[in-house]
This record gives structure tokens, C-alpha cells and sequence, in this order.
């Protein structure tokens, strides 16, 4: 065998972020669950961030859960935070079933400002590039925390909801 290509790579394959970059954890119980259940996550950052997390249903319909479910705009270095915040008096109920439905989770230092995702932006990108929705989305929001240097991260998980 001889090899297809014998002249040397001319891009980086996976952009070099700085060491200290944030990172963003999320936590969920478990990802097979039924309508009615509730919703509890927790939430942790290695650096103090502003935190958006939005729902994507099965259907396309996408939920930004409000900041009085999500608590304090920042989330502190090291604070492992439950959602929905404690003293909010607000539960989170999975109400119809849907298979691969998405929440992504989006922190950035120093706050969002104009990096925050935009629904209506997070849909048109995902038909534009004729990705499998919930890819679309995880693929945009991997793109806005390669732009902004390690300043800002991103995490999701898929649920499936059942009857």
C-alpha cells in the first residue's frame, strides 16, 4: 500500500484552546424519563460565567428557561448550582413525549451580551446545514465557544420522554 496523500496536512484539524479555558458540567439523573416527571439538573462552571440553557423539543418548538428558574445571572467558580434554583417555588415538568429532545447549556465569562443564542439563529442554522436538529445545535454553540478563545462553554444532553 502506498499512502493517498503524501504531502503534509495544511490545517489544524481542532483548534487549540488555552489551558485555563472554561468549562461547563451538566448533570442530570437520567435521560429516559416519562411525561410528568420532573426536571432537576445541576450545573457547574470552573470559572464565574453568565449560564442560558434552552429546551429543543422533538417538534422543533426551542424554550429558553427563564432566568427566576435558573437563578443569579453568574454562576460562581466551583459552585455545583440545581435547577430549578432552590426558593424559586418553579418546577420543570416533561409534558409530552418526544425522542432526542436536547437542553443546551451555554456559560460565558463576564457575561452573554451578543454571544447569547438566539432561537429563532439556532433553528435557521440547523436547516440551513441540513443537520440532524439537535447536531445543528450542538455543532453552533461548539462554534461560538471556539470563537470566543476558552472564554465560553457549552454542554447538552438528550432526553427521551415517554409516555
Amino acid at each position: 500500500y502506498s499512502p493517498a496523500e503524501t504531502t503534509p496536512l495544511t490545517y489544524d484539524p481542532a483548534p487549540q484552546l488555552p489551558m485555563d479555558r472554561l468549562t461547563l458540567a451538566l448533570s442530570v439523573p437520567k435521560t429516559d424519563v416519562y411525561v410528568n416527571d420532573l426536571l432537576e439538573f445541576d450545573v457547574k462552571a470552573n470559572k464565574r460565567c453568565e449560564l442560558q440553557i434552552l429546551y429543543i423539543e422533538e417538534g422543533k418548538n426551542i424554550e429558553e428557561l427563564p432566568q427566576s428558574i435558573l437563578g443569579p445571572n453568574f454562576l460562581e467558580p466551583g459552585e455545583v448550582r440545581r435547577i430549578p434554583y432552590q426558593g424559586s417555588g418553579l418546577q420543570i415538568r416533561f409534558d409530552t413525549p418526544g425522542t432526542g429532545e436536547t437542553m443546551l447549556a451555554l456559560c460565558r465569562e463576564g457575561g452573554l451580551g451578543t454571544h447569547r443564542m438566539k432561537e429563532g439563529e439556532a433553528l435557521d442554522y440547523a436547516r440551513e446545514r441540513s443537520l440532524p436538529f439537535t447536531r445543528g445545535l450542538s455543532i453552533e454553540a461548539a462554534s461560538l465557544v471556539a470563537e470566543d478563545n476558552g472564554a465560553s462553554a457549552t454542554n447538552h444532553v438528550t432526553f427521551n420522554v415517554m409516555k
